[in-house]
């Protein structure tokens, strides 16, 4: 029986992740997180009842922190690195530990709809993320269950996207508007 691998990109967001693959035709697919919705909040929400642990992320964490708004994370991504950390029922959690969470989320409804044994991956980071962010967010990913995982700066993903399209010699200016982040970068194409 071979192994079967999924190749995929993830934009791990401060506000929202979302996961898409190549297709066949060499379009791109994005992968359903929730549901038939391709958005995961990124949205962690933590109880414990009785001894009984329970993690949801995304929307449904949305809806549950409504009721128990001491019991949500949000805005984690930010804070990678750092020593931040939060409490909640007695159970500590670094926005590392929030990272896996989504991330193991995504390895789940990646690999049951991609029906794959394997997921390689390349996530989307800040700019500005230095090389303990960027460990730190590899190594998420790695917990998760990703096989192989490559990092890539928001804005040069921005840029490849449209220089994919383009057939001229031209000098760019790529804007990324995240949900918590601001990237710029200058992409120089030449057909050289």
């Amino acid at each position: 029986m071979s192994n079967t691998i999924a190749k995929v990109g993830i934009d791990l967001g401060t506000t929202n992740c979302v996961a898409a693959y190549c297709n066949d035709n060499f379009g791109y697919e994005y992968i359903s997180l929730e549901g038939t919705d391709t958005v995961l909040p990124s949205v962690l929400y933590y109880s414990n009842q009785n001894g009984k642990e329970k993690i949801t992320v995304g929307t449904r964490a949305i809806t549950k922190g409504k009721d128990n708004p001491h019991n949500i994370i949000e805005n984690s991504k930010r804070k990678i690195g750092s020593d931040a950390s939060w409490t909640i029922d007695r159970k500590t959690f670094t926005p590392e530990d929030v990272a896996y969470e989504l991330l193991h989320h995504m390895h789940k409804k990646i690999t049951k709809q991609l029906n794959c044994d394997e997921v390689h991956a390349v996530i989307t980071v800040p700019a500005e993320y230095n090389a303990r962010q960027k460990l730190l967010t590899k190594d998420a990913a790695i917990k998760a269950k990703f096989t192989e995982v490559k990092l890539l700066q928001e804005p040069v993903a921005a840029a490849i996207a449209y220089e994919q399209n383009s057939q001229t010699e031209e000098t760019i200016f790529v804007v990324d508007l995240g949900g918590g982040t601001f990237d710029t970068t200058i992409l120089q194409k030449s057909l050289d």
